[in-house]
């Protein structure tokens, strides 16, 4: 590539001397390409953007719309994503007139990912969508296959699990009618996880197991081996003899395959699923160090110090202070050794961590501040921007409110900058805690209000209810208890939403524990009693009795959901069918009772609503 782009340099002298700003354009044009696949990101951008004006004076649409987008890819791969937003949306509608349909959807495609990539999940499904449609329209089986994988795994981040399997479910159809195994056993894995994250093992692992011969047979021996892994962690709930059958498998085929790293990289992922799908650290930790182990066998420090990171947090969950600190030490140390100062400051942030953790705010900021200064040095405005949080938080916690709202301040401008719309709602949320604890009441609002804006614009509709409540919360404790109303029925109204969208109750049953719902009904029902003491003749108490008993409605789903998740081997097909139709029974009587009691009733009709729900529940235990 280094000589195409000396040849290229030769033919642009010739161009202009000639006075073709056409072939000038063109060379420029391929000298941008050249010097972006030797990863010369800004040489490239400095050809592309003299080839621009060229295109422009030409009035080429066509090869206009091209560079512009390929200014936008390249600023996306330097992670600049508002710069590629930009010029993607300049080259659009110039595509649109030339009437080029594959360019149109490739450049909505690809504005779709950086959306995902700053966080607006909404606006990623929307572009996707529009390329979809586009895909449909030219017969681009394949290209729609992409489109549906990437709607359903952004589905799957913003807890749309239904959407998500629907997508998946549709790519799946696709590469079974075009004959593309691989694509058919990529989407099975995909709707097992889906599955596997809702709870629903059984639909999980015949996913898994349907995609097992294929990759077999396509004689793909990792991708069989993290298969096996996937049936063996199902069956760890299930059946565990059958499960370290499939799990010795997958660490036995890990090794054939890639030898002693192989076997180090299963045994980790065995660990992650411990760790963080069934949440028992302990066998986490045993996985893990056998993994360690053999990542220091073969001399591998990057995963030695992924490893002692892993290590570290799981004992931290586990509240084991001095093994967290032992491993993470182990970390910064070999980090240093090897001259990773992007690791060393990872661990220092991590042992700052650990020590806030415990307590121990001013040793955690030591920490910190020594991890800034490296990030700095770096030149890594965006790790940056995460320490200026942490240090911003510990000097909250220290009492010095002033130094606290300096850092969280600079690591909004910094998240804005680098388009990182987690990191800037997180530190909104803190700015306004911090406000509204030295009694600025409506800067603590404004905060909060622009952290609900960011998630609504994502389309992360969890967060939007998280964000809902904490701003009730702060209502409530400036007094304003009929704001405060306001703020959380809204995010009720947001869960039950959700909750309404998924089409399994036991699935229901599993987002009602997961987003903490019952904390929502907590606090609505206390802030309902508050208003009834605050204006007794109102009927609030009332209105918190009905919001009292739908959240113990709720709650009675998901605890007989809950006790029937591992009896249900061996028994009668028939039998599992009129559970099936009672849970079903019971999930409508809940709801009309919900909705009964949410608007204008007598006593009897409440009383009757109640007894029906009880009567379900009696056959279904």
């Amino acid at each position: 590539m280094r000589e195409a782009a000396e040849k290229f340099e030769k033919a642009l002298t010739l161009w202009r001397a000639l006075g073709d700003s056409a072939g000038e354009a063109r060379v420029l044009t391929d000298l941008g390409r050249a010097h972006d696949l030797l990863d010369e990101k800004q040489k490239a951008l400095d050809y592309y953007n003299q080839a621009l004006p060229l295109w422009r004076a030409s009035n080429d649409r066509r090869r206009q719309a091209l560079v512009l987008c390929l200014i936008g890819s390249t600023y996306d791969s330097l992670r600049e994503r508002q710069k590629a937003l930009e010029y993607f949306s300049q080259a659009l509608p110039l595509i649109q007139l030339a009437g080029d349909r594959r360019a149109e959807a490739e450049t909505l495609r690809n504005t779709g990912l950086v959306y995902e990539t700053l966080g607006e999940k909404q606006k990623a499904l929307d572009s996707l969508g529009e390329a979809l449609q586009l895909w449909r329209a030219a017969g681009e089986r394949a290209m729609e296959v992409d489109a549906l994988s990437f709607m359903g795994w952004i589905s799957n981040r913003i807890d749309q699990k239904q959407k998500a399997i629907d997508y998946y479910s549709q790519a799946l159809q696709i590469s079974r009618e075009t004959g593309d195994r691989r694509g058919e056993a990529d989407m099975l894995g995909n709707i097992g996880r889906a599955y596997e994250s809702l709870g629903e093992k059984q639909e999980a692992l015949g996913y898994y197991v349907q995609s097992l011969p294929l990759f077999r047979a396509m004689g793909d021996r990792r991708r069989e081996s993290d298969n096996l892994k996937d049936i063996g962690v199902i069956y760890l709930s299930i059946d565990r003899q059958k499960a370290v059958n499939y799990l010795g498998r997958a660490v036995r085929l890990s090794a054939e395959v890639a030898g002693s790293a192989g076997a180090a990289l299963m045994l980790r992922e065995i660990g992650t699923h411990y760790d963080y799908q069934l949440n028992d650290k302990r066998k986490a930790i045993n996985y893990y160090k056998q993994s360690l182990d053999l990542f220091r066998e073969v001399g591998d420090r990057r995963w030695e110090m992924n490893l002692l990171d892993q290590i570290g947090m799981a004992y931290a969950m586990i509240g084991e202070k001095r093994e967290t600190l032992n491993y993470y030490h182990q970390g910064l140390s070999i980090s240093r050794a090897a001259g990773d100062r992007p690791r060393e400051a990872s661990f220092l942030a991590f042992i700052g961590n650990a020590y806030s953790f415990w307590g121990d705010r001013g040793k955690a900021l030591e920490y910190y501040l020594q991890a800034l200064q490296l990030q700095r040095d770096l030149g890594d405005p965006l790790g940056e921007a995460r320490l200026l949080y942490s240090v911003g938080g510990a000097y909250d916690w220290l009492g010095q409110k002033q130094k606290a709202l300096d850092n969280l301040s600079q690591a909004l401008q910094l998240s804005r900058e680098a388009g990182d719309r987690n990191l800037e709602a997180a530190a909104l949320l803190s700015i306004g805690g911090v406000r509204h604890r030295l009694g600025e009441k409506q800067s603590a609002r404004d905060s909060y209000d622009g952290v609900l804006q960011i998630w609504r614009d994502a389309g992360d509709r969890s967060n939007e209810a998280s964000a809902l409540y904490t701003i009730a919360q702060t209502e409530r404790n400036l007094g304003d208890l009929m704001e405060a109303r306001s703020r959380i029925e809204a995010a009720l109204e947001i869960v039950e939403s959700v909750r309404a969208e998924i089409a399994l109750e036991q699935l229901r049953t599993s987002y009602f524990a997961s987003v903490n719902v019952r904390r929502y009904y907590e606090f609505y029902i206390d802030l309902l009693m508050r208003l009834d003491r605050q204006r007794p003749s109102e009927g609030h108490a009332a209105e918190a009795l009905h919001a009292s008993e739908q959240a113990r409605a709720r709650s009675l789903l998901e605890t007989l959901t809950e006790a029937r998740t591992d009896i249900r081997q061996g028994v009668d097909a028939a039998l599992l069918r009129r559970e099936r139709v009672v849970q079903l029974q019971l999930n409508a009587a809940a709801e009309r009772q919900a909705r009964l009691h949410n608007g204008k009733h007598t006593p009897q009709q409440a009383e009757a609503a109640k007894k029906e729900v009880a009567s379900f529940a009696d056959e279904y235990r």
